[in-house]
């Protein structure tokens, strides 16, 4: 299931923030819960340009607990990629993100 585009959905937590958070849960039970996340490539001493993004449920506790495991595990568990610069983020960079519409998902 992909993160709807043109919404602005709550974060709920976040981690590893740099320029932006690098972890998050974002969502809520009218949309559903997404993790996001941006690791640090050590090879290219920066972090990755998109979000691996896994939708995990409309349950707040299960989203809540994939969130505290700390990574979504392996390449082929997340359900999409979206560039770090399509998603904008509410002035604190901390609670609220949205989608920017009209973009496509990169080439794997």
């Amino acid at each position: 299931m992909p993160i709807p585009a043109a919404t602005w959905l709550p974060i709920l937590s976040y981690a590893d923030f740099w320029d932006v958070p690098r972890w998050l849960l974002a969502g809520g039970r009218d949309h559903g819960f997404w993790l996001l996340e941006s690791r640090f490539d050590d090879d290219a001493d920066e972090y990755s340009p998109f979000f691996r993004v896994k939708f995990v449920g409309n349950e707040p506790g299960a989203a809540r607990a994939a969130f505290d495991a700390g990574s979504i595990a392996g390449e082929a568990a997340a359900d999409e990629l979206i560039a770090v610069r399509d998603i904008q983020f509410d002035p604190t960079v901390r609670a609220r993100l949205l989608r920017r519409p009209g973009q496509a998902e990169p080439t794997r």
